[in-house]
């Protein structure tokens, strides 16, 4: 059974996005795009740990336009937060992707506690896909408490869901939404018991 004082103390949190400017026109001069992006956020209650968390999971789908380069993916970490795996599909097959977390440094100069997890994307020739599906866990929803629109590649597409059970209470505050064209929508889905909020 939940901790409904533990669930409680844990639901009263500020949840915010910051919005990019989202086009599917980019500069022709752009070599690799990320054509689409999906992230999902789903709390769930862990029976052994009693306790909420939230199973995070980026699906991202970048292609090489023009010619052949190396590009990047990376997700920042905190103390709160596991990454439970990665994988990597470039052209349809499946690689090797390491699963280790870095400091995060600037030219070699620590800066916080912050982790980063970066992983190398290597597009061969033009028309190249590469495919990451980063699985994560944030153990405490107080540290759940802002999302992202900006990527590092031009975006064609990006939607972020978050799933939230009918048990948990939340306070979902969107900003700096206003002159950029992002869309709002909550269903409710019978099989989660749980209300989808899709943005």
């Amino acid at each position: 059974m939940i901790n409904w004082f533990k669930a409680a103390i844990c639901c009263f949190f500020l949840f915010s996005f910051t919005a990019l400017k989202a086009s599917p026109r980019f500069d022709n001069n752009e070599n690799i795009v990320l054509t689409s992006s999906v992230e999902t956020y789903r709390y769930v209650y862990s029976k052994s740990k009693n306790l909420v968390e939230i199973k995070g999971e980026i699906v991202n789908r970048y292609q090489c336009r023009n010619f052949r380069e190396k590009g990047i993916f990376y997700e920042f970490f905190d103390d709160h937060t596991l990454l439970d795996g990665v994988e990597l599909i470039e052209d349809g097959k499946k690689r090797a992707a390491s699963r280790e977390l870095k400091d995060y440094t600037i030219v070699g100069i620590f800066y916080s506690d912050a982790k980063i997890y970066d992983l190398e994307l290597n597009f061969s020739r033009s028309g190249t896909e590469n495919e990451v599906r980063l699985k994560k866990t944030i153990m405490d929803p107080r540290y759940f408490c802002n999302l992202f629109f900006p990527e590092s590649y031009p975006v064609v597409r990006k939607e972020i869901v978050v799933i939230v059970p009918r048990w948990m209470k939340t306070d979902i505050r969107e900003y700096n939404f206003e002159g950029y064209h992002v869309t709002r929508s909550q269903t409710y889905s019978e099989k989660e018991e749980a209300d989808v909020y899709t943005f």
